[in-house]
């Protein structure tokens, strides 16, 4: 699925939406390619639901954790200590 929306970082830069970067964020969290693959195709679909021109990153986050909750309970969690861990050792 083609995303057009751009994600709006924490700093309120826009980058345009990259479907590798979120797949292998999910990977190394732990969840297998077809449950990346599975999840991504959820936010994908939710992404193209919004119609909106941006998205604020952390909504995508949550959106992750969310739908690999369903498919990788253990990966889910992986992927939110990741993200927090991430978030902290960023320069503000």
């Amino acid at each position: 699925m083609f995303v057009t929306a751009k994600i709006q970082k924490k700093d309120g830069t826009l980058q345009d939406y990259n479907r590798t970067k979120l797949l292998l964020s999910m990977m190394r969290a732990q969840a297998s390619p077809n449950e990346a693959e599975q999840a991504l195709s959820s936010v994908e679909s939710w992404l193209s639901q919004l119609s909106v021109q941006s998205v604020n990153a952390q909504e995508i986050h949550l959106k992750v954790a969310e739908v690999l909750k369903g498919l990788n309970p253990q990966a889910a969690e992986n992927y939110e200590i990741y993200r927090k861990s991430h978030a902290r050792s960023k320069p503000q």
